[in-house]
């Protein structure tokens, strides 16, 4: 086992309720899924796998993230199981991460474009410092939510998720939840996630707002 740390990213969703590739929505000059997976690139992460449906033809991701050295930072990796639930996505992630042998893994949606590296790197600077944590995750009102670091005492589990459900379903469980590390963020804006039209106004305003 190496000391990597392996970024999963998850970008097979379906879109049902936006009815067309939210990936590919424009954010300011580039699209919603690019702003979210340079994140991940520029983060402490070592790699990152990108999760995606059979059909992607990437059109979300902006050149420079196909080009060195930015491309040599991820990995494609297609998930045909996509489309009965995220689980399966988080599980063709997850076996294509361990090929790497991490330390940890840390599940990321790629419809969250407000997540900074910053973020990234105090969950994984978090881990570092306290090793004997089964994961470490943010939360905003009580409640945790992604991204979250994985470590590997947790890869079975994650690996057993079936149906359409996030990886912080199993951290609902007594046995897990005592045994990582949470931290309250006070804002909602990192966790802001598109999923519906109104989503997506919301992500532009606030995306203005910040610039």
């Amino acid at each position: 086992m190496s000391d990597q740390i392996v970024g999963v990213f998850l970008a097979a969703g379906n879109s049902i309720r936006m009815e067309k590739n939210k990936l590919n929505l424009p954010l300011g000059e580039q699209t919603l899924g690019s702003i979210t997976l340079k994140t991940a690139i520029q983060s402490s992460l070592d790699h990152v796998v990108v999760v995606t449906k059979k059909q992607d033809t990437l059109q979300w991701i902006s050149p420079c993230i196909l080009s060195p050295p930015s491309r040599k930072k991820w990995t494609q990796q297609t998930c045909i199981s996509a489309i009965k639930g995220q689980a399966y996505s988080i599980k063709c992630g997850v076996k294509k991460a361990m090929k790497l042998q991490p330390k940890a893994i840390m599940i990321l949606l790629a419809d969250q474009p407000f997540i900074s590296k910053q973020l990234i790197n105090k969950l994984i600077e978090n881990y570092i410092q306290n090793k004997n944590a089964y994961f470490v995750g943010p939360s905003f009102q009580n409640s945790i939510r992604p991204p979250i670091l994985f470590s590997h005492q947790m890869f079975p589990a994650l690996m057993h998720l079936k149906g359409d459900i996030g990886a912080r379903y199993l951290l609902k469980k007594v046995q897990w939840r005592e045994k990582g590390i949470i931290f309250p963020i006070e804002h909602s804006t990192p966790f802001i996630d598109v999923d519906t039209k109104e989503d997506y106004e919301l992500a532009k305003h606030v995306w203005k707002s910040l610039k």
